[in-house]
């Protein structure tokens, strides 16, 4: 879910009021459990019992915070969901042998007034920015940037850490995640330069297949165009259309530019600088780079850890060994960081997501609720209740 949640239609006339003085409330929970994410993660009824009961635990701590326990200007509604998995992928674990993951967001909702066929409707609903909190969950677009652009078409869990960028109350931030968490293990483990050259191996690989199909098709169709049995087939389709037409001889000379268009067109995308050869022979060279890139690698440069610098020229110059200046370091989430000897309901992990938007990205507004009250929370959550729920 985006952090701007809209559970009500906007009043349908007058402008809105907004009173944000006046006493708000805390609303009923909520849980938000999908059949197939359900079966995806493998959650038992009793894990789903507990996990919940988790989520609701962590709830009331939000609920103490001193900013938030009587809202003023808003009402609180606060749900919680499981997550879908990531793909399983060779020899990384299963969703099912994984902690539940799932979050909890938080909404405040501005309390406002507007006027509709002369009555006065007063409503806490609406639109609002969420604060929105993952447990246990370390898919890699939760804790990191995309894979680099080279492995968009690849089936991996690859992605581009984010850099550590201090606190946020009082808590470790890294880019657009905060983290809380008690263990002391990292979230992502590094990909090697040898494995990221393996990865930009399969990628390559998968280019030249795809330049290679698309070469087959042109070829395919330039010998069925050309074929004299079926040139002769629609010669004589367009001699038995010709009679219906308003100027019979017009159609045929225009079916005939039509054949020789088709023909010239095709050649031209066969011929040594036509674009269906010419992307079939770059894909090869790349291809051919990167083999003699992976054959080139020392024993040191294989085991380096690898990064990733988009503004380099060629593969060689993005795929490099970190660390290196205006290279992002290329990582997977680690799969040691769990407990796995905890119940799988165990609250292990916290990632506040989105950590610019109430902050450096929040627009000016007078409104209490919404980043105003997010700020407020988070900078007023008691951190001891929190370690102290976590496993």
């Amino acid at each position: 879910m985006i952090g701007l949640a809209a559970l009500a239609p906007a009043p349908a006339a007058g402008q809105p009021t907004y009173l944000t003085n006046e006493p708000g409330t805390w609303k009923p929970w909520k849980m938000f459990v999908s059949a197939s994410t359900r079966r995806e993660q493998g959650a038992t009824a009793a894990d789903l019992k507990a996990f919940e009961a988790q989520l609701v635990a962590f709830r009331e701590i939000l609920r103490r915070a001193p900013s938030a326990a009587e809202p003023r200007g808003y009402s609180v509604e606060v749900w919680g969901h499981l997550s879908s998995p990531p793909f399983a992928l060779l020899g990384r674990p299963e969703a099912k042998a994984l902690p539940l993951a799932g979050g909890v967001d938080f909404g405040a909702f501005p309390i406002f007034e507007y006027q509709r066929d002369g009555k006065t409707i007063r409503e806490d609903t609406g639109e609002t920015e969420l604060l929105l909190f993952a447990v246990n969950d370390l898919r890699p677009e939760v804790i990191g940037r995309p894979a680099p652009q080279e492995w968009r078409e690849l089936e991996t869990d690859v992605l581009l850490q984010p850099p550590a960028t201090g606190e946020r109350a009082g808590w470790p931030r890294f880019d657009d995640i905060i983290v809380m968490t008690k263990r002391a293990a990292s979230l992502w483990t590094p990909v090697t330069l040898e494995a990221a050259w393996g990865l930009q191996l399969q990628a390559a690989q998968k280019v030249l297949a795809t330049a290679q199909e698309t070469l087959e098709r042109f070829r395919k169709n330039l010998a069925e165009h050309t074929d004299a049995a079926k040139r002769a087939a629609r010669q004589a389709e367009y001699a038995r259309s010709a009679p219906a037409m308003p100027d019979p001889q017009a159609y045929l000379k225009q079916m005939a530019e039509v054949e020789r268009i088709r023909e010239e067109s095709l050649q031209q995308e066969l011929a040594p600088t036509g674009g269906v050869m010419r992307n079939f022979h770059d894909a090869e060279r790349a291809l051919e780079s990167v083999e003699k890139r992976i054959a080139r690698l020392t024993p040191d440069e294989k085991a380096a850890p690898a990064c990733y610098a988009e503004k380099g020229d060629t593969p060689e110059t993005r795929f490099r060994a970190a660390p290196a200046p205006g290279c992002a370091p290329i990582a997977r989430p680690n799969p040691d960081f769990f407990d796995r000897t905890l119940p799988r309901s165990a609250p292990q992990l916290v990632l506040v997501l989105q950590a610019r938007r109430c902050y450096e990205d929040a627009r000016p507004t007078k409104l209490v609720s919404g980043c105003a009250a997010n700020r407020a929370l988070l900078e007023s959550l008691d951190r001891q209740a929190v370690l102290d729920w976590l496993r």
